[in-house]
């Protein structure tokens, strides 16, 4: 019985994950960070090696994000 409830724990665990999985691309332009994506957007983080000095405009501004960049993370909500 105990190892049913694994496999069964283990299926929903597996189902759950790929059914949330979000696939997003990014590249690097120039001095601008493009993306593609099959999913709505409602916030991003990520870390950065000092490369940043300010981040602005784009979709995330036009979408009304609040964006707030550090001298190693940049995020906007």
């Amino acid at each position: 019985m105990l190892s049913y409830f694994k496999l069964a724990t283990a299926a929903l665990l597996t189902f759950g994950t790929l059914s949330f999985a979000q696939d997003v691309t990014l590249t690097l332009n120039g001095n601008d960070l493009d993306y593609t994506t099959n999913q709505p957007i409602a916030g991003f983080q990520f870390s950065h090696d000092g490369c940043v000095i300010s981040a602005a405009g784009g979709d995330a501004g036009a979408a009304g994000f609040t964006i707030t960049s550090s001298s190693t993370v940049v995020i906007g909500f």
